[in-house]
């Protein structure tokens, strides 16, 4: 019987070569969950930024109307308004009327104009205002049984 001759540095070599390209392998899937990772955190960060420029203009918007409004604070026409209204001041001159207060503290026409917007207009009107005032039809909305 003849011995089989086992050559063990040819496996070696395979097994060398396996391990090695496993080896890349796994690097690189490291590599691409580190880039991916970094990438979601630069995304996240980029949207926090613009979240915060965002807020920076709506606060110099702010800025600026309250300067603005400041500065008429500021002024003799808001000061003479002011004095008149709240103290009943008046020029040399001037008569100031003077309307009633209903007891919610309403005057007679802003208590009119609440009720007339509360009140629907009767049918005949709503002919009469569309057919001569060429006035759009109002919306009418259908509603579903469910």
């Amino acid at each position: 019987m003849k011995k089989l001759k086992f050559d063990f540095s040819a496996v070696a070599k395979k097994i060398a070569i396996f391990l090695y390209q496993l080896l890349i392998l796994a690097l690189v899937i490291y590599s691409g969950f580190v880039v991916v990772k970094k990438i979601n955190e630069n995304y996240k960060t980029n949207q926090e930024i613009q979240k915060y420029q965002d807020e920076i203009r709506q606060l110099k918007i702010e800025n600026y109307n309250l300067s603005n409004l400041l500065i008429y604070y500021q002024t003799k026409t808001f000061k003479e308004i002011e004095a008149r209204k709240r103290l009943g001041m008046k020029k040399e001159g001037e008569t100031i009327l003077v309307s009633p207060e209903n007891k919610n503290g309403q005057t007679d026409i802003q208590q009119q104009q609440q009720t007339e917007m509360s009140q629907p207009a009767p049918n005949y009107q709503l002919w009469y205002n569309l057919i001569f005032h060429r006035e759009r039809l109002p919306e009418i909305r259908f509603f579903e049984k469910g």
